[in-house]
């Protein structure tokens, strides 16, 4: 390949070698020459240039390379600082700057080439959720919010059909989590809606995002449910670093407290769960030291001692 031609006369002559192929397996050549382990910058420009050019007639967020395209823009992620300023070029719109510019020109002398561009946080963040659509729903357009997603608890903590499109793509592509337009007061609303995302979802949050104390404070301030109770003992369970020590304590005092604010079944079924998670975190030894909770948890089951949950968790903790 003679990278001293230009860029638009290499992908010129690529397309024509790879006319009898779809578009995309066209494409996929010029990824697999960007991913490989030992090319070179040149190379790597070139191919970023093919993967967009073969969709340049098209609405950018259609390219299916955009997630490539967005990781070269994470210095965390992928590249060099040349790369990151050709494809913010590519994103932005002008990539006629350096069409019938060679590859080896421009990894030789970037900066005579390369301009400084910016990308909108607001383009950033469009170009973030149309990969997030199709990490969620690949075959699917989107033209309106559909009605089982778009979910409006009040208004405070409405969360649409973006938002969840947003929350769900986080578990493919966790880099996501910085566009999350879910505020902490959210969070619990959330969690109710779909355990099973939220379980997902809540330690990307806690580890990606500057809001972690705020989402913390969110699960304390609100009261405590059998939803929120699975999310926290998994994240205890599985990322444990996630939980300073106060959240946990405050935590625990937050589930006791709610098994005082309901009645009938549901405090039943409520405290049968907080004491089973409480056992379940003296098993992993993860209130330490346990002396600092003996005290509120033998109230908590003395109150309650009628609940086999309770009766269970008191002799556990008068064995220790």
């Amino acid at each position: 390949m003679d990278l001293t031609l230009s860029f638009q006369e290499l992908f010129d002559r690529h397309r024509r070698q790879h006319k009898a192929r779809v578009t995309f397996d066209a494409a996929l050549e010029a990824f697999y020459l960007y991913d490989a382990p030992n090319t070179d910058l040149a190379h790597r420009l070139f191919a970023l240039y093919v993967l967009y050019a073969y969709y340049a007639a098209e609405e950018t967020t259609q390219n299916p390379f955009l997630c490539l395209f967005l990781e070269c823009l994470d210095p965390c992620v992928r590249g060099q600082w040349v790369e990151r300023r050709f494809v913010a070029s590519l994103l932005s719109g002008k990539a006629d700057n350096f069409a019938q510019q060679s590859p080896n020109a421009l990894a030789q002398r970037p900066d005579t080439v390369l301009s400084h561009p910016v990308l909108s946080m607001e383009r950033h963040a469009e170009l973030k959720q149309a990969v997030a659509r199709w990490l969620v729903a690949p075959d699917a357009v989107v033209t309106s919010s559909p009605s089982m997603d778009n979910v409006k608890l009040d208004n405070a903590t409405t969360i649409d059909w973006d938002a969840l499109i947003l929350i769900r793509a986080c578990t493919t592509w966790p880099r996501l989590v910085d566009t999350l337009p879910l505020v902490p007061t959210q969070l619990v609303p959330l969690i109710d809606l779909n355990l099973l995302l939220a379980t997902n979802v809540v330690p990307l949050l806690l580890q990606h995002t500057l809001l972690a104390p705020m989402y913390m404070d969110a699960l304390i301030g609100q009261p405590v449910s059998m939803n929120s109770i699975e999310v926290v003992h998994h994240v205890l369970t599985q990322e444990p670093h996630l939980f300073n020590a106060d959240f946990v304590h405050a935590y625990i005092l937050k589930a006791i407290q709610s098994c005082y604010d309901v009645d009938g079944p549901w405090q039943d079924k409520l405290v049968r769960h907080v004491s089973k998670f409480i056992f379940s975190l003296i098993k992993m030894q993860a209130l330490q030291p346990l002396s600092d909770y003996v005290l509120d948890l033998q109230v908590f089951c003395l109150e309650f001692i009628h609940n086999p949950g309770a009766s269970a968790l008191y002799q556990a903790i008068t064995n220790q």
